[in-house]
């Protein structure tokens, strides 16, 4: 379990690196959204009141309220997009692992995620073509260190997905990718990263 709580914190630690490089642009971008929305909100409130004389106030206080409402709606969702950008970054930066980093990366994973140490090892197509026999055979090794039974084999078949493992046996097929690890700290995360780039 600490291995996952470490792979996790690896993950949270590059997650708000990839937040601080993108933080200048993000908070620029946002100044000037909010500027420039509030400018529009501040010329159609000007518009509404000339339009609104005539008009009950009820109608007009209406009407200023939706004005506000898309104003504060257009922020939201300027800040929601800004996040999954930061999101993507990350997930291009895990992209630019090297193959040692991302051999590591696999071990600890299948360490961590599996059950009997009998798995079926499935990879994405990248993956699969830097992991050597080698590696499968030194990793069962560690497996059986563990009291599991070290009989792991990679799968002919791969899957399309950014890295990390999907461990299959009989009965179970654990998803240790890294699409699923980063969906699984989404919520957790989504906090902290809007706290770095909206604070």
């Amino acid at each position: 379990m600490t291995d996952i709580n470490n792979i996790k914190d690896r993950i949270l630690r590059e997650t708000k690196d990839s937040c601080e490089n993108v933080i200048k642009d993000a908070n620029l971008e946002k100044e000037m959204i909010i500027k420039k929305s509030l400018e529009n909100a501040e010329k159609e409130k000007i518009k509404i009141l000339a339009k609104a004389k005539n008009d009950s106030e009820e109608k007009a206080h209406r009407i200023i309220s939706k004005a506000n409402m898309k104003c504060k709606n257009d922020v939201l969702n300027t800040k929601q997009d800004i996040i999954k950008d930061v999101f993507k970054k990350v997930i291009s930066t895990m992209d630019e692992y090297s193959d040692e980093e991302n051999r590591d990366l696999i071990a600890n994973l299948i360490k961590t995620s599996t059950i009997t140490g009998d798995e079926e090892v499935v990879l994405s197509p990248k993956d699969k073509s830097i992991i050597g026999e080698n590696f499968i055979i030194k990793l069962n090794e560690e497996m059986k260190k563990l009291n599991k039974k070290g009989e792991l084999k990679i799968s002919s078949e791969t899957k399309n997905i950014l890295g990390g493992v999907i461990l299959k046996s009989s009965s179970v097929e654990i998803n240790s990718s890294l699409e699923a690890i980063l969906n699984s700290l989404k919520d957790d995360i989504t906090q902290d990263v809007a706290n770095i780039l909206f604070a």
